[in-house]
């Protein structure tokens, strides 16, 4: 219903030549205005997910890093808890034997001191019992040093695991944020999407009335003709020629065999040696040139910062910053019998098939819809 009304409002005053040519440059800027708003927001979310991604994933390497570290203290609780036995086993020995050594003490000492034959005797007896005791005391000390050691590395590694547990809910607190932005960013990039596909049908309503006013024209401008009647390049998507006669032998996008994964920016049409490539809209030729040492390609750039590319190419006259026009033989394919067709707006790839009229025809047949780029 608001659309209605904005459509109206378009045509609310007589159209004349003047006021058709200014409502198309005006709908055209504001396409041109909502399309890089959604470019700079697609920019911004992507950078995002990144974002999101890298912190996710550092939260997942603090938890393989905590779970590690659980696993330390359980070996460490596990090492005290035997060194305390150790320590428990060595205190009764040393225990028994100082009973024992009292006893001997006790029941015996007359008859070491009677029968021993000089009183070295009796002070080396007395020095090893006394030795043996020293060395379960040290025994116990170096256990008791072992069991400190043990008990601060435990200490340590738990200060560890809650810095890890803060670090964590601090990344997801984080990515928590990042998601709510991301959304609200997706949600104004939907919105803009349909503020610029309104702009996209407007502009082609006043094509379409402008047509008919300049066949009905008797004196107009060569400005106001051109203003009216030549378009943007982006108001040609599902109406542009392919660039040879052929088939499509490789789409766009993604595709994969049973080891490897493949991606086309751009897509294949089986042809000729030799076969005439033609320009798909007028523009100018940005690039002639090898892009390796066997493939010779050309681009061409087209308004609004849309380019074209043809590889690989075995003649052409052209040369850069030449002008193309429309359907314009650029080239000659080279062997091979492919040739390399490839779409981009700014550095970004755009799926050919979307773009041509013979694609466009074949799913009206099938009564597909195509998705908008």
């Amino acid at each position: 219903m608001m659309f209605n009304l904005w459509i109206a409002l378009i045509f609310a005053v007589v159209p004349s030549e003047e006021n058709i040519a200014n409502k198309i440059q005006s709908e055209k800027q504001k396409y041109i205005q909502k399309d890089e708003q959604v470019r700079s927001y697609l920019s911004d979310l992507y950078r995002l997910q990144r974002n999101i991604k890298k912190m996710t994933d550092e939260a997942k390497e603090l938890e393989a890093k905590k779970t590690k570290i659980m696993l330390k203290i359980r070996k460490i609780s596990k090492a005290i808890k035997t060194t305390e036995a150790e320590i428990a086993k060595t205190q009764k020995i040393l225990q028994l034997r100082i009973r024992l050594a009292s006893q001997i003490l006790d029941s015996s000492l007359k008859e070491i001191i009677v029968f021993s034959k000089s009183p070295n005797e009796i002070e080396r007896i007395l020095l090893g019992l006394e030795s043996i005791m020293e060395k379960d005391i040290g025994m116990i000390k170096n256990i008791e040093v072992k069991k400190k050691e043990l008990s601060q590395n435990q200490i340590d590694l738990k200060s560890e695991i809650a810095n890890f547990s803060a670090n964590k809910k601090q990344l997801k607190s984080t990515v928590t944020d990042l998601l709510r932005f991301k959304n609200k960013k997706e949600k104004t990039v939907a919105k803009l999407k349909k503020d610029k596909d309104k702009h996209e049908i407007a502009l082609k309503i006043l094509r379409e009335k402008g047509e008919n006013i300049v066949i009905l024209s008797e004196n107009l401008s060569k400005r106001l003709a051109k203003e009216i009647l030549i378009k943007s390049f982006f108001e040609y998507k599902g109406q542009l020629p392919q660039p040879i006669e052929g088939k499509i032998v490789e789409k766009f996008g993604e595709s994969r065999d049973d080891k490897l994964r493949f991606l086309n920016k751009g897509i294949w049409l089986s042809g000729q040696y030799l076969q005439e490539i033609k320009a798909v809209a007028r523009g100018r030729v940005a690039f002639v040139g090898r892009i390796n040492k066997q493939t010779k390609a050309i681009v061409v750039e087209h308004d609004n910062n849309y380019y074209s590319v043809y590889a690989p190419i075995k003649k052409t006259k052209l040369k850069e910053n030449d002008i193309v026009s429309f359907q314009q033989e650029i080239a000659s394919l080279d062997k091979g019998g492919k040739l390399y067709f490839e779409l981009r707006h700014y550095s970004e790839p755009l799926n050919p098939q979307n773009w041509f009229k013979t694609y466009q025809k074949s799913l009206a047949k099938k009564g597909k819809q195509h998705e908008i780029h």
